[in-house]
């Protein structure tokens, strides 16, 4: 297991290094470790994904998709992207954290790297996040994070403060994007990366 000096307690530094250049101490010169290249990412462990989503109408019902951190995840979950694809009315779409669950069936998001391992649907997970979608809940819950509306009928509505910011899932947090038109078929995407987490990035 390869040791570098001043990095001891970043496992995945050292994998990343070790897988890269074959060193097992120092850093090479001319490598930054955060702004190397996207394909230099999976061996530092993070794992980028995209989500999507359908949700059928129901009557007085708002569709919703909801990513979620589980609190044992032992990772980060950073959503860098949420939105509706062709709305089909000019309404608002909410993103929110921390609302009531979503419940249903739990989904893996979609690796965006083919070195990531398919799993029994043939699909490059990765979990977390897990995606849930639900047309039960009548209205809007947890605190507010952004609302777009799209310019005009069947044209998409993505969230603004998500790819300037992105919103940071610590474990046992999630995040979820509602249609506010109630009774109406809903398309969602989402997008990020995920990666693991030390205690020490968690404490205030």
């Amino acid at each position: 297991m390869a040791r570098f000096i001043g990095y001891e307690g970043a496992r995945r530094y050292a994998d990343y290094i070790e897988k890269l250049t074959g060193d097992q101490e120092i850093v090479p010169p001319g490598i930054t470790l955060e702004t190397d290249p996207l394909e230099a990412r999976y061996l530092k462990r993070v794992r980028h994904w995209s989500s999507r989503a359908t949700v059928a109408a129901a009557v007085g019902n708002r569709g919703k998709m909801q990513l979620t951190n589980p609190a044992n995840s032992q990772a980060i979950v950073v959503v860098l992207g949420m939105g509706q694809i062709q709305k089909p009315s000019v309404d608002g779409v909410f993103v929110t954290g921390d609302a009531a669950a979503a419940g249903g069936g739990i989904s893996p998001a979609n690796g965006l790297d083919s070195r990531i391992p398919l799993d029994n649907t043939g699909v490059l997970a990765v979990q977390p996040p897990q995606s849930t979608i639900s047309n039960a809940a009548g209205g809007v819950s947890g605190f507010f994070i952004d609302q777009v509306t799209p310019p005009g009928a069947n044209q998409d509505a993505h969230s603004k403060v998500l790819p300037v910011l992105g919103f940071i899932l610590t474990p046992g947090h999630n995040i979820t994007i509602t249609d506010n038109t109630l009774n109406e078929a809903a398309t969602f995407m989402a997008w990020g990366y995920t990666r693991p987490v030390r205690p020490e990035e968690l404490a205030l």
